[in-house]
């Protein structure tokens, strides 16, 4: 009996402290499915949260600088700690950029582009461009100390902007770079005043001297300069326009009568056929200052202004006008596709007003692509130039935003930024300076003449056809197209634009 009630006193003890052994192991066990289960769903939270999108920004340049990374990332080092917004930077080539950015503005593949190649009212009547007009009405006031109102003109449509200016050589001279060396021999000095006689005499015993070199180069893309004297009031297609910068003549005239454009592509017309322009010019895909580096060029048309690029000189051919269209040759806008377009504008904003961000931008990096002079100027460093120090954007400062927010080079001199807003302010503007044509009335004749132009207005700006031919062709197609309807809607916007 006594073995019988240690056996039974002993298993119930023993059953016990295995239940009690097993309650702790489940608990335990619990405790661990439970923690687990709430780092999942931590882990599956942060998955799902969306991150934010890096802002692409586009900017146009000669060439796709191998040391752009290094400058985004030194960039983003600043936006992020700052305004907590990471830029995604990219530079496409002039001579591809309009294509390139057409396809990228289909999507939301950019946010933030340089408004270029392409021309103002093309963007607007595609609706590639998103509304600014709340954002700057909101804008910091260092944004809106760059810009005064005229200033916004050539970018508001109907009361809306759509777009900002960059800050490059507004009012610059219209002349011929040269290169200096070449200049020097016959006697040239830089911001010195020629006539066409002049530069013709020049280029044709120069390019005799030098025949190994182009003559005359192309300033960007494949026609030797995009525009001249005459104004197309805001249209860079030129579907009607004023002669020497509507001075003088209010009158809207189909392009091939004014007389600026017929001087201007005759001796286009003239120094290719005598093979002293770029014979290739209407394929061209090489920039301008690879060229003139590689002793290719001697010289080029250009609208030139207080710069001296490094090698070259700057002659004089006509007076510092400024028109709508040259404002609009290069700003800024935000994507209408952009799916974050405040945070665009966000972008926006440092890139127009951080000096930080400006610096890096326009100069690159410190020690690596430049080096700062005691003059408080900016150089490539020892053994470097544009083509070899991986970035070059400090001689190429009028594609970017503002420009005034860097380093200006040696060549240009430390108040050269100051110059260029002087310059501005100094210009001699359009005889109708801050009319933009608004092309809702017209929108199918302006667009079917605008597609006839761009077959015809560089070939002719280049020198490369033969004028009266290819004027007469565009212009039975300007007719057909519904030109006159353009030209006479033009004349009445004009006119209420000047009270009449």
């Amino acid at each position: 009996v006594e073995s019988l009630f240690i056996f039974n006193y002993t298993n119930n003890n023993l059953k016990r402290n295995n239940k009690t052994l097993l309650e702790e192991i489940m608990k335990k066990f619990t405790a661990v499915i439970l923690a687990l289960a709430m780092i999942f769903s931590f882990a599956a939270v942060a998955n799902a949260a969306p991150k934010e999108k890096a802002v692409k920004v586009v900017i146009p340049n000669y060439d796709s600088p191998s040391g752009t990374d290094q400058v985004e990332a030194a960039i983003n080092e600043i936006t992020q700690e700052k305004y907590g917004v990471k830029i995604d930077l990219e530079f496409i080539s002039t001579g591809n950029y309009a294509q390139q950015t057409n396809l990228m503005l289909t999507s939301d593949e950019v946010d933030v582009f340089a408004l270029f190649g392409t021309p103002f009212d093309t963007y607007i009547n595609n609706g590639q461009l998103y509304e600014l007009t709340d954002f700057w009405a909101s804008a910091s006031d260092a944004f809106k100390a760059e810009w005064a109102e005229d200033d916004l003109k050539p970018f508001t449509i109907n009361g809306h902007l759509y777009a900002i200016p960059n800050l490059r050589d507004y009012g610059g001279y219209l002349g011929v770079m040269i290169d200096e060396d070449i200049a020097t021999e016959y006697g040239l000095e830089n911001n010195q005043s020629i006539t066409w006689e002049e530069f013709d005499a020049f280029i044709q015993k120069a390019h005799a001297q030098y025949p190994e070199r182009y003559g005359i180069i192309p300033s960007g893309g494949t026609c030797l300069i995009s525009s001249w004297t005459w104004d197309g009031l805001g249209d860079s297609s030129y579907i009607g326009a004023l002669p020497n910068a509507g001075l003088e003549e209010k009158t809207v005239k189909p392009l091939f009568e004014c007389e600026d454009f017929l001087t201007f592509i005759n001796w286009a017309r003239k120094w290719y056929t005598e093979g002293i322009t770029m014979p290739d010019i209407l394929s061209n895909s090489e920039s301008w200052k690879s060229l003139f580096a590689a002793d290719k060029a001697i010289a080029m048309i250009n609208s030139v202004g207080v710069n001296k690029p490094d090698g070259l000189i700057n002659t004089l051919i006509c007076p510092n006008y400024v028109l709508t269209s040259t404002y609009r040759s290069v700003s800024y806008g935000i994507n209408a596709n952009s799916s974050n377009p405040e945070l665009a504008w966000k972008a926006m904003e440092i890139l127009y007003t951080d000096e930080e961000v400006g610096t890096l931008l326009t100069n690159g990096i410190e020690g690596v692509h430049y080096v700062k002079n005691e003059d408080g100027t900016a150089s490539y460093p020892e053994g470097l130039d544009s083509t070899t120090a991986g970035y070059n954007l400090m001689e190429a400062y009028w594609f970017v935003p503002y420009c005034a927010n860097s380093i200006p080079t040696k060549a240009n001199g430390g108040d050269f930024f100051a110059k260029l807003v002087q310059q501005k302010e100094d210009s001699t503007k359009s005889g109708v300076f801050g009319f933009a044509f608004n092309t809702e009335n017209v929108i199918d004749e302006f667009t079917a003449c605008t597609n006839v132009m761009s077959k015809y207005y560089k070939p002719l700006m280049s020198g490369a056809v033969d004028p009266e031919s290819i004027m007469a062709q565009a212009a039975a197609e300007l007719e057909a197209a519904g030109v006159q309807e353009v030209i006479a809607e033009k004349q009445a916007q004009l006119d209420a634009f000047l009270g009449k």
